[in-house]
C-alpha cells in the first residue's frame, strides 16, 4: 500500500469509529506484512486528536527477558512515522515488566514520505531492528559478522 493511499484514509476520519478503522488497517498492512509476521501486537490505540486521527501499536520482538525491540507504526496529526526502540527489561521480566530503558542509541524513527509503500518502510523497520540487535551482541566482544549471522537467524 502507498504512504499516500494510508494517509489519504486517515484525512477522511471523522469519528473514533474511523480512527478504530485507521488502527485496524495500520494492523492489517504492517503487522501482516511477510518480514514482521509472527511478531507479538501490543499496545493498540486509536482516537481523534483535534479532528485528526492518532493510531498507533506495537510489534514486539523478544530478544531475551532482558531485551526487546519494538517496532511502532504510528499515524499522528496527518503524518506515518515508524519507529524502532531495544529496550532493555531492567528487571529481566521481559514483556512483564515494569521496568524498562532504552538502550544508548539503539531508538531510532523513519520518517515516511508519500511515494513510499508500507512494504518499504517494514523493511527499513526490521533493517534497523536487525542493526540494533546485532549491535547488542557485538557489544559483548562477538565479530560483526557473527553477530549480524546471530541476529538475522534468530528473527
Amino acid at each position: 500500500m502507498k504512504v499516500k493511499s494510508l494517509l489519504a484514509k486517515a484525512a477522511k476520519c471523522r469519528t473514533q469509529e474511523d480512527a478504530n478503522q485507521l488502527l485496524d488497517t495500520l494492523e492489517r498492512v504492517f503487522g501482516n506484512a511477510r518480514p514482521l509476521a509472527g511478531l507479538d501486537l501490543n499496545n493498540s490505540e486509536a482516537c481523534m486528536e483535534d479532528d485528526k486521527p492518532f493510531a498507533r501499536f506495537e510489534l514486539n520482538h523478544k530478544i531475551s527477558d532482558h531485551y526487546i525491540t519494538m517496532i511502532r507504526p504510528e499515524i499522528r496529526s496527518g503524518k506515518l512515522v515508524v519507529a524502532v526502540v531495544t529496550n532493555c527489561m531492567l528487571d529481566g521480566k521481559g514483556m512483564a515488566s515494569q521496568s524498562w530503558e532504552v538502550v544508548d542509541d539503539m531508538d531510532d524513527v523513519i520518517e515516511a514520505t508519500d511515494d513510499q509503500t508500507t512494504d518499504d518502510l517494514v523493511k527499513r523497520a526490521k533493517e534497523q531492528a536487525l542493526s540494533n540487535h546485532a549491535e547488542l551482541i557485538q557489544r559483548v566482544g562477538v565479530p560483526r559478522l557473527i553477530a549480524e549471522k546471530a541476529a538475522r537467524q534468530s528473527w
